[in-house]
């Protein structure tokens, strides 16, 4: 019998909930500090509001079977895994759902309206 389920945000990845939320140059300095370990570099001209993009569309962490070690290199909490996390640690018993969080959803045209 299942007491807890936590489900996180839909299509997101155990990756995604690692990388969402984290500003880009966090990100940035987490993937320079795992190029020893397998990391890829990032793209030189990749500027810091894609860097959560690139890094959860190349699926690198998971490529590289990185994510531990990505989770022990941020030097910030990603607000999605935090969540998780703090609901798997709760009292509450069911079913969890992580709240999301906005993200670089496809680039906007220069028509489109902010929110």
């Amino acid at each position: 019998m299942v007491e807890q389920l936590v489900a996180l945000p839909t299509r997101t990845a155990v990756e995604a909930a690692l990388i969402r939320g984290v500003p880009g140059d966090q990100l940035r300095e987490t993937v320079e500090t795992l190029e020893d370990f397998g990391m890829p570099t990032l793209p030189p001209d990749l500027g810091e509001d894609d860097i959560a993009d690139y890094v959860i569309t190349t699926k690198v962490i998971k490529k590289q079977g990185l994510a531990a070690a990505w989770a022990h290199a941020l030097t910030r909490q990603p607000p999605i895994a935090r969540s998780a996390v703090e609901a798997v640690c709760g009292d509450t018993l069911g079913r969890l759902d992580t709240p999301d969080l906005p993200w670089h959803s496809p680039r906007r045209t220069s028509s489109s309206s902010e929110s």
